[in-house]
């Protein structure tokens, strides 16, 4: 599991700067509730290997992201980790319908 998630970082990263993209989005949900349904553009990085695996992914500290969940608790949780390490455009997005509206991004499955 843990090399298709690194896989599936990597496409998904790839693909958000290849469109253009100045902001990131990631899903910190569980791998069922990421099945059931997230954001078209975002990046699957789940709360548990958070923290082990930030860093790797996004390297610029200045980089913009968005974080989401079910609710906005996991995702607080992901922001914290993020300030810890020094990141200063993280943002908590909350849940995946608020995340959805914010940043106007169709939730896929």
């Amino acid at each position: 599991m843990f090399k298709t998630l690194i896989t599936l970082i990597i496409l998904t990263t790839n693909y958000a700067w290849a469109e253009g993209s100045s902001q990131l989005i990631i899903d910190v949900r569980t791998e069922s509730e990421w099945n059931a349904g997230h954001l078209a553009r975002a990046i699957h990085l789940p709360l548990d290997i958070f923290e082990q695996n930030i860093a790797s992914l996004i390297e610029d500290k200045q980089q913009i992201v968005y974080l989401y969940c079910r609710s906005g608790n996991r995702s607080g949780k992901a922001l914290q980790i993020m300030q810890g390490l020094g990141y200063v455009n993280a943002k908590n997005a909350g849940g995946v319908g608020d995340a959805s509206q914010l940043l106007e991004i169709k939730i896929v499955n």
